[in-house]
């Protein structure tokens, strides 16, 4: 019986031991009093992609971006970095330094990029630096206002001399040439407005000499077709009807050369001028074309080439001269008679003058093609020496600079047999 007390004790033991052995995983674990928060989204500093480019002059630009957002810290500097070379540009390029910018976001900025070189192509891309990163946006690229270089070559079919103007009145000039034909001679003309590329008005004329005077004889502001006939007659072929109705002139305005046309009294209408023999003539068109109002201004010198313009911005043109090395200006407001200035030296050779508003503001610049160079007197500065020296224009061709996209300040243009080149002072 002992054996069987024993036997039973034993069970009892292993049986109370093994109820006291439970599994961890039996216990259900305690609720946590204090859960964790749920997980935070932080949006990235970010710029917007696209930026927008304004105010681009010869030497300057403004460049605005946006900050869509600033991250989760402060934002600590922004701006442009820009380059000429480099066509992604970053931090060791130049760049503007704008500090900080606390929003509300989306946040717009703006650079202002000075000390810029004429006619170059720039590279800019915005950024913005905060505690953990710097954030940049897409690639913007620009070209700086000015010359340089051809900007547009069209080719045409025939070759004739270049007589631009705006004939429809848009305010940009259309290139045209005289074509000279074989029964009569005709004048093509491909307006700006369309774009240039193909010829767009043929008007026939005599085949017999003359000279082609563009102006605006009627002050509509649209250029007509003047003609200077062999004769001494002149004809004016209004461009209001599409050169239908015309004026016709007797004899009495000598043999084509030294065409000086320009509106001399500031009424809005071109007057007929003629510089012959140290003499100038002037048919003012406010009372009627048909015969020489001045007569009488003499003692203009003998040789040289006629280059009338408005070199003060008085609203009138004046009388001026290109000689050997000499630039003469007989100025409008005080009138006719003497030379004003007549110390302009170092003026080149004839031939090649280029007389334009090459900065819009209103006078007359002082211009030559020469020896493949372009050379700019700007009026704002006071003529006396060149401002512009251009290189790379080529010796070859007539030089016809003109406003040919209405921006206000005459591009560079030329003609050289059946191509005209233009280089547009506004790059954009």
């Amino acid at each position: 019986m002992k054996t069987t007390g024993s036997v039973i004790s034993t069970c009892v033991w292993v049986c109370l031991l093994l109820s006291s052995c439970k599994k961890e995983t039996d216990t259900p674990a305690p609720a946590d009093v204090n859960p964790p928060p749920p997980a935070t989204t932080i949006t990235p500093l970010a710029l917007q992609s696209a930026s927008i480019r304004s105010e681009i002059s010869t030497n300057s630009a403004k460049i605005t971006s946006t900050i869509t957002a600033s991250g989760s810290s402060a934002i600590t500097e922004h701006g442009h970095y820009f380059s000429k070379t480099s066509k992604d540009p970053g931090a060791s390029d130049e760049k503007t330094k704008l500090g900080t910018n606390t929003g509300p976001f989306p946040a717009q900025f703006s650079s202002q990029l000075t000390n810029l070189e004429e006619s170059i192509t720039y590279y800019v891309k915005p950024y913005a630096t905060n505690q953990q990163a710097t954030a940049t946006g897409e690639v913007l690229t620009f070209t700086t206002n000015g010359f340089g270089a051809w900007n547009k070559i069209i080719s045409y079919s025939e070759t004739g001399e270049g007589v631009p103007a705006d004939y429809d009145g848009d305010g940009k000039t259309d290139i045209a040439v005289l074509i000279d034909g074989v029964d009569d001679d005709y004048l093509q003309v491909d307006y700006a407005g369309n774009g240039f590329a193909q010829w767009d008005k043929t008007v026939r004329l005599l085949n017999t000499t003359k000279a082609i005077v563009p102006a605006d004889y009627d002050g509509d502001g649209k250029d007509d077709l003047g003609i200077h006939w062999a004769t001494g007659a002149w004809s004016i072929y209004y461009a209001k009807d599409g050169f239908v109705s015309k004026t016709e002139l007797s004899s009495g305005y000598g043999k084509p050369g030294g065409e000086a046309v320009a509106d001399y009294d500031g009424d809005g209408k071109a007057d007929i001028a003629l510089f012959k023999d140290g003499q100038w003539f002037i048919d003012f068109a406010k009372d009627g074309f048909g015969s020489w109002n001045r007569a009488d201004l003499k003692g203009y010198g003998t040789l040289g080439n006629p280059v009338p313009a408005d070199y003060d911005g008085d609203g009138k043109a004046d009388i001026a001269l290109h000689t050997d090395n000499r630039w003469y200006i007989d100025y409008a407001t005080d009138g006719f008679g003497s030379w004003n200035r007549a110390d302009l030296v170092n003026y080149g050779s004839l031939g090649g003058e280029a007389v334009a508003d090459y900065d819009g503001d209103g006078k007359a610049d002082i211009g030559l093609r020469k020896d493949g160079n372009w050379y700019i007197d700007y009026a704002a500065n006071g003529f006396g020496q060149w401002n512009k020296v251009y290189p790379g224009y080529g010796t070859q061709g007539k030089p016809v600079p003109a406003d040919y996209d209405g921006d206000g300040k005459a591009d560079l243009g030329l003609l050289n047999a059946k191509q005209w080149f233009i280089d547009y002072w506004n790059n954009q």
